[in-house]
């Protein structure tokens, strides 16, 4: 029992524990663990803490601005251009309605 895995509680030591906390298998095994507690506790304490990340405000965007990123960035995921009148314009109005939502415009909700 040794190396970063905890002990393994078997049966048998589970026995021990239980009606002979005395013996020297069930007292090894207690003090692995304390061991191995302590150990974990040590690496959880040196992991380097995370420090929080404080966007800035964004400004309002207008719907019209988003909608000619999303034109100009769609060849480059789907490889064609973004064709609004698809669907009979049904495509635009999707796109319009996505950014709404995004933006968290009232209207949508």
């Amino acid at each position: 029992m040794s190396g970063d895995a905890p002990p393994i509680l078997t049966r048998a030591i589970e026995y021990l524990l239980v009606n002979n906390p005395k013996h020297p298998v069930a007292e090894k095994y207690k003090e692995l663990l304390i061991r191995y507690e302590n150990d974990f506790d040590k690496m959880i304490d040196s992991i380097p803490k995370q420090k929080e990340v404080i966007l800035p405000e964004l400004k309002p965007m207008r719907a019209e601005s988003l909608y000619e990123v999303f034109k100009a960035n769609f060849p480059l995921v789907n490889g064609k251009e973004f064709d609004d009148t698809a669907n009979d314009g049904e495509a635009k109005k999707l796109a319009y309605t996505l950014i709404a939502y995004f933006l968290q415009r009232k209207s949508f909700f």
